[in-house]
């Protein structure tokens, strides 16, 4: 599972960010509050697309 947190953004923006990443990752999740969760490991790709959309992106691998 991947999951990003502390999006500080209204609820429209995260969950047009959320549908960017499900497509964009070819999988399944949901917006839970301001986290989006991701199915499976896709935190590369995310990084890429969070940075290009301009986010400050850290990373917790665990």
């Amino acid at each position: 599972m991947t999951v990003i947190d502390g999006i500080i953004h209204n609820p429209q923006v995260i969950e047009k960010l959320s549908k960017k990443l499900k497509s964009s990752c070819g999988t399944g999740g949901h917006v839970d509050r301001k986290s989006i969760i991701l199915q499976g490991s896709h935190i590369q790709k995310v990084k890429e697309i969070l940075e290009k959309e301009g986010y400050d992106i850290k990373t917790n691998k665990n």
